[in-house]
């Protein structure tokens, strides 16, 4: 699988050929098509202290499950995914079930 990867602030991107292994609770997704956004910009730039480096960016991730790891029961290989931008939400406030989950109190 390709990635775009950033070695580090202000550096020039490069495409590797990476092949993770998903990890308990984790998936591996075969992606068809990724957003790139304004964060991402800003992590090119090293605008934000709190990012390690290398990084693969892009965050906004639509394709489809290629491998599950142990404990992974939701999602099988060949599920249909979309990936949110937020790290996590509760799944199950108003605000969540309405499809806001940018604005999430949990």
């Amino acid at each position: 699988m390709k990635a775009v990867v950033l070695e580090g602030p202000q550096k020039s991107l490069k495409i590797e050929e990476r092949r993770p292994k998903p990890g308990p609770g984790e998936v591996l997704l075969r992606v068809h098509a990724c957003g790139v956004c304004h964060g991402d910009l800003m992590v090119q730039q090293g605008a934000f202290p709190f990012v390690s480096y290398p990084i693969v960016l892009g965050h906004e991730v639509a394709g489809v499950v290629e491998e599950t790891g142990k404990g992974v029961d939701k999602l099988k290989p060949g599920d249909r995914v979309g990936l949110s931008a937020l790290f996590s939400t509760c799944g199950s406030c108003r605000q969540c079930i309405a499809g806001d989950e940018n604005l999430c109190q949990q």
